[in-house]
């Protein structure tokens, strides 16, 4: 699929007192280690090394899908979505990281998982939560598919509450933190395959 737009971003987004607010609610929550799809120990500590917490407040939920709504518009993507999952706090500490990977998948949701049945994910955003001068590396990157300019970092993200949106069949990466910590929140949007 040839899209004029690979990913699309918003600068401050959410203001700093609300990314703060988020940080500290999730932080007293528990965190779990982060996995990648399939039960393989060893393939998922080498891809991704992260925590997270997955929150269900309805304000953010709607907060989050009008964002991502919005960029499907202005990219001009117009994919077909009706539907998210929840969001994702995502913690990365001192060697913590993501490799490259995409947030489709091959195959849509089971009927075991209820109103995503039958659905795709087609529209992926990630959002920082904290201000950069708390963490250094944990860049984000997207493979763009392209033999001049194969990958990217997406610098235009680096500040707190900047967000970027992007089809989630698109490789993308956050590299190493190497000082401190660095807090995100991350959602999927779904809508029937493609055809």
């Amino acid at each position: 699929m040839q899209l004029e737009h690979k990913y699309w971003y918003y600068k401050n987004i959410f203001p700093k007192h609300l990314c703060n607010e988020i940080v500290s609610y999730a932080l007293s929550k528990d965190l779990v280690k982060g996995s990648v799809v399939g039960n393989d120990k060893a393939r998922n500590d080498k891809v991704r090394n992260s925590n997270i917490v997955w929150l269900d407040e309805k304000w953010l939920y709607i907060k989050l899908i009008n964002i991502i709504r919005n960029a499907n518009e202005q990219a001009n993507w117009n994919f077909q979505v009706d539907n998210a999952e929840p969001v994702q706090f995502t913690v990365y500490k001192k060697g913590m990281h993501y490799d490259w990977h995409e947030d489709a998948f091959q195959k849509p949701y089971s009927k075991n998982n209820g109103s995503l049945c039958g659905k795709i994910r087609k529209i992926s955003m990630s959002l920082i939560l904290n201000d950069p001068k708390e963490y250094k590396g944990g860049e984000f990157e997207i493979d763009l598919g392209n033999r001049q300019k194969p990958t990217t970092t997406c610098y235009e993200i680096e500040e707190q509450g900047d967000c970027i949106v992007f089809p989630s069949d698109l490789l993308h990466k956050v590299r190493p933190v190497t000082h401190g910590v660095r807090y995100s929140l991350v959602m999927w949007t779904l809508g029937n395959p493609f055809k």
